[in-house]
């Protein structure tokens, strides 16, 4: 049985591309710093 997550989509303008996740993750304020995201990231692999 899988488990059902409720998401909310934020906006996120860059102005420059590529651009690495962790820095989206850190520009939306979903993480406080960059570590944080690295390792919010490697858990979702």
């Amino acid at each position: 049985m899988s488990e059902e997550y409720e998401v909310e989509a934020i906006g996120v303008e860059v102005d420059a591309q590529p651009i690495e996740l962790y820095k989206v993750l850190k520009i939306a304020n979903a993480v406080s710093g960059g570590g944080e995201a690295k390792f919010a990231i490697s858990e979702a692999t």
